[in-house]
Protein backbone atom coordinates (compact mmCIF):
# COMPACT_ATOMS: atom_id res chain seq x y z
CA UNK A 1 0.00 0.00 0.00
CA UNK A 2 1.09 3.53 -0.89
CA UNK A 3 2.79 5.34 1.99
CA UNK A 4 0.08 7.96 1.93
CA UNK A 5 -2.82 5.71 2.33
CA UNK A 6 -4.28 4.34 6.08
CA UNK A 7 -6.69 1.43 6.51
CA UNK A 8 -9.36 2.43 8.55
CA UNK A 9 -11.80 -0.35 10.83
CA UNK A 10 -14.81 0.69 12.62
CA UNK A 11 -15.74 -1.75 15.32
CA UNK A 12 -18.68 -2.22 17.96
CA UNK A 13 -19.33 -4.35 20.88
CA UNK A 14 -22.34 -6.47 20.76
CA UNK A 15 -23.96 -9.12 23.11
CA UNK A 16 -23.52 -12.51 21.19
CA UNK A 17 -26.38 -14.59 21.63
CA UNK A 18 -24.57 -16.78 24.23
CA UNK A 19 -24.93 -13.18 26.04
CA UNK A 20 -21.29 -12.31 26.22
CA UNK A 21 -19.55 -9.49 24.40
CA UNK A 22 -18.22 -9.71 20.88
CA UNK A 23 -16.44 -7.00 18.79
CA UNK A 24 -17.64 -7.25 15.15
CA UNK A 25 -15.84 -4.79 12.50
CA UNK A 26 -18.64 -2.88 10.74
CA UNK A 27 -16.89 -0.91 8.20
CA UNK A 28 -13.51 -0.98 6.67
CA UNK A 29 -11.87 2.09 4.42
CA UNK A 30 -9.11 2.72 2.81
CA UNK A 31 -8.03 6.16 2.55
CA UNK A 32 -5.96 9.06 2.01
CA UNK A 33 -3.56 10.98 4.54
CA UNK A 34 -5.59 14.24 4.00
CA UNK A 35 -8.95 12.58 4.83
CA UNK A 36 -7.88 10.86 7.57
CA UNK A 37 -6.33 13.67 9.11
CA UNK A 38 -9.79 15.80 8.45
CA UNK A 39 -11.58 12.13 10.28
CA UNK A 40 -9.33 12.50 13.27
CA UNK A 41 -9.91 16.58 13.68
CA UNK A 42 -13.70 15.59 13.21
CA UNK A 43 -14.03 12.91 15.51
CA UNK A 44 -12.01 14.90 18.01
CA UNK A 45 -14.72 18.19 17.78
CA UNK A 46 -17.29 15.61 18.26
CA UNK A 47 -16.11 14.40 21.05
CA UNK A 48 -14.94 17.73 22.60
CA UNK A 49 -18.84 18.96 22.21
CA UNK A 50 -20.13 15.77 23.70
CA UNK A 51 -18.08 16.59 26.81
CA UNK A 52 -18.86 20.05 26.93
CA UNK A 53 -22.79 19.48 26.79
CA UNK A 54 -22.51 16.53 28.78
CA UNK A 55 -23.82 13.92 26.40
CA UNK A 56 -23.53 10.49 27.05
CA UNK A 57 -23.54 8.74 23.48
CA UNK A 58 -23.81 9.86 20.11
CA UNK A 59 -26.62 9.54 17.86
CA UNK A 60 -26.52 8.07 14.75
CA UNK A 61 -27.01 10.28 11.74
Amino acid sequence: MAANLFRVSYFVNQRAYDGSQERVCVAKFIVTAKTMKTMAAETFGRQEARRLTGETHSAIN
